[in-house]
């Protein structure tokens, strides 16, 4: 695990890991737009995904800071991307992310295979990747955790120069 993932497990609260299924890079969620990359490309870094729904008002509110931490996790080797939950349709999430900002990449689970394998019910939530596909989820993905989350990206990003 790096030292980003142990920081951040420290610091978010883990809903669960350890008996979680390894992730499946290969995993049968396709790209939003056509300018998100194959959900596989993500495998050669650490990731912090998060698996939201257009409709939730606390997906709405924390989708301008997930942008944010995305654009400063890049100076860290982190990368940051959105599933769309299957219960959804790509028209929505589309009208979601014009609205809210496009500078993430955005996946659809259309066919539950990433809610399923980590019984995903409720969002927003936060999953924890590493390359070699260990996976942490964490709850509570509140505008307070992704400061946490991006302080932890600073403090990083320092420590590496």
């Amino acid at each position: 695990m790096t030292s980003f993932a142990l920081l951040l497990a420290t610091s978010l609260r883990i809903l669960s890991s350890g008996d979680l299924p390894a992730w499946d890079w290969d995993a049968a969620v396709i790209p939003v737009r056509k300018t998100d990359p194959a959900f596989s490309d993500a495998r050669r870094t650490t990731s912090l995904f998060v698996y939201f729904s257009p409709e939730c008002s606390h997906c709405t509110d924390a989708w301008p800071k997930v942008v944010e931490l995305a654009k400063r996790a890049r100076t860290v080797g982190l990368s940051v991307g959105g599933i769309a939950t299957y219960a959804t349709t790509r028209p929505e999430i589309t009208m979601f992310l014009e609205a809210l900002g496009e500078d993430v990449p955005v996946w659809f689970d259309s066919t539950h295979a990433v809610a399923k394998p980590y019984a995903i019910k409720t969002v927003p939530q936060a999953i924890l990747v590493e390359p070699d596909g260990t996976v942490q989820l964490f709850d509570e993905l509140t505008d307070a955790r992704l400061r946490e989350v991006e302080a932890i990206a600073r403090t990083i990003a320092r420590a590496r120069r």
